[in-house]
C-alpha cells in the first residue's frame, strides 16, 4: 500500500508520496524528518496546487478548520 500525505502550506497544497512502503514502521522517523535533507530522502513531491490569491488561501485555511478540502 501506498503511503501519501496532503499538507498545506502557505503557497498551496502539496502531495508528497513515500519513498519507502515501511514509512510509519521506522523508528528513527522523528529523527529523519528534524531536516529538510532527510525529509527530502523519505518523501517525493508528486503534485501542487498553488493558491491563486490570499483570499483563496484564506477561504482555504478556513474550510480546513470545518474539515472541508476542495476538490477543484
Amino acid at each position: 500500500m501506498t503511503l501519501f500525505i496532503l499538507t498545506e502550506t502557505s503557497a498551496g497544497y502539496a502531495l508528497l508520496k513515500a519513498k519507502d512502503k515501511k514509512l510509519l514502521k521506522r523508528d528513527d522517523i522523528a529523527k529523519e524528518t528534524s531536516t529538510a535533507e532527510g525529509t527530502c530522502s523519505l518523501l517525493k513531491l508528486k503534485q501542487f496546487k498553488k493558491f491563486e490569491s490570499a483570499s483563496s488561501a484564506l477561504e482555504e485555511a478556513a474550510a480546513l478548520t470545518e474539515g472541508k478540502v476542495s476538490c477543484e
